[in-house]
């Protein structure tokens, strides 16, 4: 589920690269965050690499997350995760950059949607946990 305050991208074809952002984050829950990335469909052979960046100052930005192996087919859509852990309380910018490459003429993936989620991908309960 997106938090309409916490989207990247919510309209829109997806047709060539684009940088989206920044949104401002202050803290991450102990199981983090993630970036939840929406590929409707795309053309055979077409692909996107989703990086995450982060800022303290919202100018100079850093690699936060990347998606694990590289670019992504999306042939059929998929649904990608980039999960990421901010300490609380420290104020950062984040970006998604969609790197698309596009192997065939008539590259759309379709209205694509990021945004960020609780949880990493990872189960959210609210029982109490004491393993580290």
């Amino acid at each position: 589920m997106f938090d309409s305050n916490l989207m990247f991208r919510t309209t829109g074809n997806l047709t060539v690269s684009e940088s989206c952002g920044p949104l401002t984050v202050y803290g991450t829950g102990i199981k983090g965050m993630a970036v939840k990335i929406i590929i409707p469909s795309a053309n055979l052979a077409d692909s996107v690499l989703p990086v995450l960046y982060t800022s303290s100052d919202a100018t100079t930005y850093y690699v936060l997350a990347k998606y694990i192996d590289g670019a992504v087919l999306c042939t059929g859509g998929k649904e990608l995760y980039l999960p990421f852990v901010i300490p609380k309380g420290e104020k950062r910018y984040l970006k998604l950059e969609l790197s698309v490459s596009l192997n065939s003429t008539t590259g759309v993936f379709g209205a694509c949607r990021a945004g960020v989620v609780l949880g990493g991908g990872a189960d959210i309960d609210r029982t109490v946990s004491w393993s580290l």
